[in-house]
């Protein structure tokens, strides 16, 4: 697909006509002045950002008139000892030689419920390219559970494919899946990246705070309204990094906005401050979903330029799944298995990546349109057919002995183990796993857990402490799950046809699989 946007070449991008990059002088007096804050109590964001403010407004050039307006505007602050002030101008200095800067908003912006202007000052990092164009691409927020066939990232996958080339850099941030994608593909193909990021003079490299996966290599810029000195609630940070990345970039590519949301809002409202383009790609064939995001999307069309191109995503996405299925080996018949003489492993859907894969990596097959990217139960059943092996984790024991946790609960007694996990977003228990007799598993050391209070752990011989089970009814009590626990991994190539199955609901999902995989195991369908 050939797409050329419509972006004048003769306009000038809209970064440098937003930000006025200060004076070495007056950003190591402000360096200085956010390091004497960061031994205090970190402020709000609205209250740091009116205090930077009012000091780029005084017209102070050095450190002695920052002396002069910290005793005029803090008499009682303990950070006027000079001791204080060396540090600061150390570790000024240091930014300074890490290639820290400071930059203004020109003009107002909004501001918000408490009547700051907020923010009018970002801190930088790298180089303050004044003819770049940015894009930006916004989605709505996502469920946890992403699947590689879903519209909106298609769109994404299409969209990160032509706007390099267009000579546009993304502009982008961290902490959602879109952002954190846009951004690790940006890296992988070279592109231009502008990062919008919490808290610049802290660590910028990780793509998630609870990851510790990096970027690879730093971004062409970075920019920050707060530092180590001043923090907002969550949803403050994700609204005002919305607000920035529509402020400040050249063309607007929404991908999935919800109606009425806040992103929805900024996107509204950005043409009251200064229009931007925006791009849509409109699906071929759109589902109920999709046809409400194109009309979302046509009714923002309409309140400013913007151009419309047809996602070619859609027609692969569409000729893939016509292609014939390959041979699927028969189901076994439901009603001639003595389900009692099985024990159960139930597999769950995995938000995320995979046990032992990487967040980078998961990103990676997402943007790559990896079918195992897709984690439902289904797939997970999948990858543990493929894998030949179910494997042993700790995460829900005591002690650090992995296990294979069974049941001997049956699908058919399903709904008298399971329940809405709301903290996980996921159901405990799904109709999706395997079965394996009795027998087989005692004779591989399988054995029933022990449901006992937490102090009778430590009277456990050692080779009994993995089938430990809190139980100290009514809050905690799991005894109807029927547990039994394998201290090992399970090699599935090592089972009989007829000691084990894979279990799930449908046929057409045992066709899925069978297609899928190379199933080691017959397959039953449940319905």
């Amino acid at each position: 697909m050939s797409l050329v946007l419509p972006l004048d070449s003769q306009e000038p991008a809209v970064l440098p006509r937003l930000l006025r990059r200060l004076p070495q002088v007056q950003t190591q007096v402000l360096l200085a002045f956010n390091a004497l804050l960061e031994r205090r109590h970190k402020l709000d964001g609205p209250s740091f950002q009116a205090q930077l403010t009012a000091l780029v407004q005084s017209g102070v050039r050095d450190q002695k008139d920052l002396r002069d307006w910290l005793r005029a505007n803090s008499p009682r602050s303990e950070i006027h000892c000079a001791k204080a002030f060396s540090e600061a101008k150390r570790q000024a200095e240091l930014w300074l030689e890490e290639g820290r800067w400071v930059a203004s908003l020109l003009g107002r912006l909004p501001p918000n419920e408490r009547a700051v202007p907020c923010p009018r000052v970002l801190f930088g990092k790298g180089k303050f390219d004044v003819t770049r164009k940015w894009a930006a691409l916004f989605n709505s927020r996502k469920p946890k559970l992403v699947s590689p066939h879903a519209e909106w990232l298609q769109t994404l996958r299409t969209l990160l494919e032509l706007l390099p080339f267009q000579g546009l850099g993304l502009a982008s941030s961290l902490g959602t899946i879109t952002y954190d994608l846009v951004s690790v593909e940006a890296e992988r193909k070279g592109a231009r990246l502008l990062l919008l990021v919490p808290r610049l003079l802290e660590a910028v490299g990780r793509i998630r705070d609870d990851s510790s996966v990096v970027l690879g290599s730093a971004p062409d810029m970075t920019l920050s309204c707060l530092t180590g000195a001043a923090d907002c609630p969550k949803a403050t940070r994700m609204v005002c990094r919305d607000r920035l990345l529509a402020l400040i970039s050249d063309l607007h590519c929404p991908l999935e906005v919800r109606p009425g949301g806040n992103l929805w809002h900024i996107l509204e409202r950005q043409p009251e401050k200064s229009a931007r383009l925006r791009l849509h790609l409109k699906p071929e064939e759109a589902d109920s979903l999709t046809v409400t995001n194109w009309d979302t999307a046509s009714s923002l069309l309409k309140r400013r330029p913007g151009i419309a191109q047809r996602n070619p995503a859609s027609a692969r996405k569409a000729s893939a799944e016509s292609s014939t299925l390959r041979h699927v080996h028969q189901p076994l018949n439901v009603d001639a298995i003595t389900w009692g003489d099985y024990l159960y492993h139930y597999t769950r859907s995995c938000p995320g990546p995979w046990p032992g894969q990487s967040y980078r990596g998961y990103l990676e097959s997402l943007l790559d349109g990896d079918p195992c990217a897709e984690h439902t139960a289904l797939a997970t059943l999948e990858r543990i057919l493929a894998e030949g092996r179910i494997r042993a984790g700790s995460n829900t024991v005591r002690g650090n002995q992995g296990v294979v946790s069974w049941t001997s609960r049956p699908p058919q007694e399903l709904y008298a183990i399971r329940h809405w996990n709301a903290s996980l977003i996921r159901w405990t228990f799904e109709p999706y796993g395997l079965a394996v007799k009795r027998s087989v598993l005692r004779q591989m050391g399988a054995s029933p857990v022990i449901y006992v209070g937490s102090a009778v752990y430590g009277k456990l011989s050692r080779q009994n402490r993995f089938r430990f089970q809190l139980h100290e009814p009514p809050r905690r009590s799991w005894k109807h799950e029927r547990e039994w626990r394998l201290p090992k991994d399970v090699e599935l190539s090592g089972l009989a046809p007829d000691d084990a199955f894979a279990f799930l609901p449908t046929l057409g999902e045992a066709r899925q699989l069978a297609e899928g995989a190379a199933a080691v195991l017959p397959l039953v369908a449940l319905r």
